[in-house]
């Protein structure tokens, strides 16, 4: 897998299993997977995953099912901090 640099725009120190997620959905893509899943425990920092994705993914399309509102609420947070 290919290593992941940690972005400038992010506040959080994002842990080893996190980029190596990152990595491993951007591979799968490369691979041609269409539609890649990803699952983390809880606490493990999924919104730090998804926010490093879309950062990597520099706005390409990318679609994200939450089963809670307050998901979707941190993760517009995420995306918005400069």
């Amino acid at each position: 897998m290919s290593t992941i640099a940690p972005p400038t725009s992010l506040r959080l120190t994002p842990r080893p299993y996190q980029y190596e997620a990152v990595a491993a959905l951007l591979a799968a893509t490369a691979r041609g997977v269409q539609r890649p899943l990803l699952v983390l425990p809880t606490g493990t920092g999924k919104t730090i995953v998804f926010a490093l994705l879309v950062q990597r993914r520099r706005g390409r399309a990318l679609a994200v099912r939450a089963e809670r509102r307050a998901l979707t609420g941190r993760m517009d947070r995420a995306r918005a901090k400069p």
